[in-house]
C-alpha cells in the first residue's frame, strides 16, 4: 500500500518543509532548506557512483559465490542494492523493456542466481546448481595403466660465465 503513495508523499513533504522554512526564517530558511536538499542529492549520487565503480571492476554477471550472494537477497530491494551486493552488473536474460526484468549472476562453479525485478524492485529469485554427473555404480573400474610415463623435458645447457681476473 505504501508504494502507491510513496511517489506523492516525498515531494509533498519537501514542499511543506520548504514552505515552513520560508515562513519561519524567510529567505535564509529557504536557502538552508535548498542547501540541505542539494546535500541529500549529492549524497545519493555519490553512493550510486561508488556502487557502479565497484561493479565496473568485475565481469558482467560474475559473483564470488552465488550461494552467499543469494543469501543476502530480500524481496522488495532495489536493483541498485542487488548490484551493490553482487559487486557486478547482472547479465540481462529478459528482452529490453519487458516486465519483469530478469538478470542473472553466476560464480566460477556454475551456480546461478536468476533475479526477477518488477518496476526496479526484486520480486523473487531462483538459485540453480549445475547437475552433478554421478558415475554408474555398475560400470567396471579400470586399473591404472602400468606403462611408465617418459619425461620429455630437456634442460638447456648453461652458458659459461665470464670471469674477470684482477691483476
Amino acid at each position: 500500500m505504501w508504494d502507491q503513495y510513496r511517489k506523492f508523499v516525498g515531494p509533498l513533504a519537501l514542499l511543506a518543509i520548504g514552505i515552513w522554512s520560508y515562513q519561519y526564517s524567510g529567505t535564509e530558511g529557504l536557502a538552508l532548506f535548498f542547501s540541505g536538499l542539494v546535500m541529500w542529492i549529492l549524497l545519493h549520487f555519490s553512493t550510486i557512483m561508488i556502487i557502479m565503480r565497484r561493479a565496473r571492476r568485475s565481469p558482467i554477471g560474475l559473483v564470488g559465490s552465488a550461494g552467499m550472494f543469494q543469501a543476502t537477497l530480500k524481496p522488495g530491494v532495489s536493483l541498485l542494492f542487488v548490484i551493490g551486493q553482487a559487486r557486478s552488473l547482472g547479465e540481462r536474460v529478459s528482452p529490453e523493456g519487458e516486465q519483469p526484468e530478469v538478470y542473472a549472476w553466476h560464480d566460477g562453479y556454475g551456480n546461478r542466481v536468476i533475479c526477477h525485478f518488477t518496476q526496479g524492485k526484486l520480486q523473487n529469485w531462483e538459485f540453480k546448481r549445475p547437475k552433478l554427473i554421478i558415475p554408474d555404480p555398475e560400470a567396471p573400474i579400470l586399473p591404472p595403466d602400468p606403462t611408465p610415463v617418459k619425461s620429455t623435458v630437456q634442460v638447456a645447457p648453461t652458458a659459461p660465465q665470464n670471469s674477470k681476473e684482477t691483476p
